[in-house]
This record gives structure tokens, C-alpha cells and sequence, in this order.
């Protein structure tokens, strides 16, 4: 019965996620589903009256395009499709931020990204599919490297810096994508790629609130043309 429950539960994040990308409305994912205004309401009000059923979950799933069994998969799941896509979370979190635009950390998942899985696995050689995340740019910080308004695909499975390199960096709450070179004191160096952002110096005494979500693998652009 919990299992169910749970089920349930991600069915209803999964249609919330759906309602989003296609249409904004639940009018407009009903008119798709072919299905009455007052059924999706009861799926998918803020107090559901309905559960989403195998049935109906499997006709989302076929009328939008997902793979099968994509709407029982928790939102923060990569998910392997069987058509040779790999989907990905886009976490609602902006890094690449110079001093001046510090977002606040926020976890919940803002949309999906599907891609071929043969081109992440010839970029990704080594890194197992389920540790990928993507983490979007929010300025030019990181320049030329991250362009502003690209993503970057990260390897979340690394959480230490065990090399010099590009890394998603939480410190103190607050979000960035930086190089990352170590220093023989114990501390390291946050640099912007982009020369007009001076290094920021973290000592070792403060690298207790300093902590590693992933390590940034490549660039993907997303700006619109």
C-alpha cells in the first residue's frame, strides 16, 4: 500500500512537470490526452480527487513521447530509454555566478533534458549515466569556457576535489561553477575563466563550508537563436 502510495505520489510531480513544459495548463495537457477538463482537474488540482492510474500513465507516456514507465520514475532519476535516449534532470540551480548575482541553493527539478545516450557516452567515458545532473549558467563568469545561457552536464558521484579542475561548488549556501586549483596550505583557489572576475582564496580554516556537488564535465548551449 505505501508503494502505491509513493507511486502515486511521483505520478502526480510527473503530470505537474508535463503540465509545465507542454502548454502551461492543465486544459492544454487534457485537449492532448484527449481527455475532459474535469478529469484532468481531478488528476491534477492541488487536491486531487484521482489517482493516475497504470492506465492513464501509460497513455501519457505514449502521447507525449516518454519512454515507458517514465511516469513512475522520481524526478531526480536519469532515466535510460529504450530508444536509445538518456533523460536527464535539470536542477533549478545557477552556477558560473560572479559576485554580484548569488542565487540561493535550491534543489527541485525544474525540467527534463533528453539526449542521444551514444553522444553522453563518448563524452562521458567512465561516468556511470545515473550521476549526471545538469546545472544551467547564469552569467559569464566562466567565460569563455561556459558561455551565459548554456549548461553544463555534471558528474554528481564526485563530492572531494581529488584534481585541479571545473566543479559545482556550494559554499555557504550560495552556488558556483568555478575552476578549482588546490593549494599546499590545505585551501584552494575558486577562479573565473572570464579575467574580468578576480580568484576568491578559500584558507583551509574555511573549507568547512565549502562543499563539492559535482564536478562539471562539458558545455551544452541552450540559448535560443
Amino acid at each position: 500500500e505505501n508503494q502505491m502510495a509513493t507511486i502515486y505520489q511521483t505520478r502526480y510531480a510527473r503530470m505537474q512537470e508535463i503540465i509545465r513544459k507542454h502548454g502551461g495548463t492543465k486544459a492544454a495537457v487534457a485537449e492532448k490526452l484527449e481527455i475532459t477538463r474535469q478529469y484532468m482537474q481531478a488528476l491534477a488540482s492541488d487536491k486531487p480527487t484521482k489517482n493516475i492510474g497504470n492506465k492513464i500513465a501509460r497513455h501519457v507516456e505514449r502521447t507525449f513521447g516518454y519512454p515507458i514507465g517514465y511516469m513512475d520514475q522520481p524526478l531526480d532519476t536519469v532515466i535510460d530509454g529504450d530508444d536509445g535516449t538518456i533523460t536527464i534532470p535539470v536542477l533549478d540551480v545557477r552556477g558560473s555566478l560572479g559576485p554580484s548575482a548569488i542565487l540561493s541553493e535550491t534543489t527541485s527539478i525544474i525540467s527534463l533534458l533528453r539526449l542521444q545516450k551514444a553522444f553522453l557516452m563518448d563524452r562521458t567515458r567512465g561516468v556511470s549515466t545515473s550521476s549526471l545532473r545538469l546545472h544551467q549558467v547564469a552569467d559569464d563568469s566562466m567565460a569563455p569556457t561556459f558561455m551565459e545561457g548554456s549548461a553544463v552536464i555534471v558528474d554528481k558521484s564526485v563530492c572531494e576535489i581529488n584534481a585541479d579542475g571545473v566543479y559545482v561548488i556550494d559554499r555557504g549556501g550560495e552556488i558556483y561553477i568555478k575552476r578549482i586549483q588546490r593549494k599546499p596550505s590545505g585551501g584552494v583557489l575558486m577562479i573565473s575563466d572570464n579575467t574580468k572576475f578576480l580568484p576568491q582564496v578559500i584558507e583551509a580554516h574555511e573549507m568547512a563550508s565549502f562543499n563539492v556537488l559535482g564536478r562539471a564535465l562539458f558545455e551544452l548551449t541552450l540559448r535560443k537563436v
